[in-house]
């Protein structure tokens, strides 16, 4: 016999308790409830791996925009620093001195700077890598 939709129960059968898998077989929950559910607790990143994930994985930098000029703030050139050439010349000039005159209180790596957290002196988004894209759902402007 072929049934559509539900199967007929017999309230007759006493009910049993659910029978152990034999060995070398796997057995499949097909409750979706349970499986939604885990499905999104395996996609959570664990707070142990999150933690060891950040201290590998290195900082973005920024992209700049618009004209820069490489200002060096001393002999050596790798010290140095983007100014826009955007800016009106005279506070241009007055920057570049200003710079150039406090170049001994730049810090120029981590070890320069003892006891500072990088994520203190680095701005970035707070976006969770781990989320999934959703489109926003069009609206009609006109009918």
């Amino acid at each position: 016999h072929s049934y559509i939709g539900k199967a007929p129960s017999s309230s007759k059968k006493p009910k049993t308790a659910p029978q152990l898998p034999a060995p070398n077989v796997s057995s499949v929950d097909l409750d979706s409830r349970y499986s939604k559910k885990e499905h999104k607790e395996e996609k959570k990143p664990r707070k142990e791996n999150k933690e060891s994930d950040e201290a590998s994985k290195e900082i973005p930098r920024p992209i700049l925009d618009g004209e820069f000029e490489l200002i060096t703030l001393g002999e050596d050139p790798s010290k140095g620093v983007k100014i826009s050439t955007e800016l009106p010349d005279l506070a241009w000039k007055q920057l570049k001195a200003c710079l150039r005159e406090n170049a001994d209180l730049f810090a120029w790596n981590a070890t320069e700077m003892p006891g500072l957290d990088p994520k203190v002196a680095y701005h970035q988004l707070t976006i969770d890598p781990a989320a999934s894209v959703v489109v926003q759902r069009r609206r009609r402007q006109s009918p």
